[in-house]
């Protein structure tokens, strides 16, 4: 066991530590999604709630629409990339702008087809909202969001389509 020296100032002595162990702590998957979601509540200043409802099943297309941020779930998603997916979705979030004096509440529909690296490969409107400042808002906030982070590591595609749902609410309770 290699012991490394790490000075400090205690009555003049130097006192060795033992270098950390190579063992992380084994932490639950649920445990891991409630840190990284009380580490988004503390960043945005609220609380977000999980919905405790059963993920859609698997498809590789996209399916109907879905509440919230991004729909494809599914039992056998891993946390990781359900994890992935709501970074994706911060991202681009935090890259999007729409002049909110509208009072109307436009929603539309993106498919972004993303490479393993985070390159994003394409993208289109599923569903527009009707509205072209409002499509053309949020087709620039996934265009300025490329690249995207990369796949989490273990993930074996080489390419995800991922579908996200934009609202004007979500960028009012920003």
């Amino acid at each position: 066991v290699k012991i490394r020296e790490k000075p400090v100032a205690i009555a003049k002595r130097t006192i060795r530590l033992k270098p950390p162990d190579d063992k992380t702590p084994a932490i639950s998957p649920a445990e891991l999604l409630d840190q990284v979601m009380a580490g988004i509540s503390a960043k945005t200043g609220k609380e977000e709630k999980i919905p405790q409802t059963a993920p859609a099943p698997v498809t590789d297309k996209p399916t109907s629409p879905t509440p919230g941020p991004f729909s494809s779930g599914s039992e056998d998603e891993s946390i990781a990339v359900r994890l992935y997916k709501l970074d994706v979705f911060e991202k681009i979030k935090s890259n999007w702008s729409y002049p909110t004096v509208d009072n109307q509440n436009p929603v539309a529909i993106v498919v972004v087809n993303v490479k393993n690296d985070g390159t994003i490969l394409d993208f289109h409107l599923k569903k527009s909202s009707n509205s072209d400042l409002f499509d053309q808002s949020v087709l620039l906030a996934v265009k300025r969001s490329n690249p995207l982070p990369p796949f989490p590591e273990g993930y074996r595609k080489s390419h995800e389509q991922i579908e996200i749902n934009f609202n004007l609410s979500d960028l009012k309770n920003r």
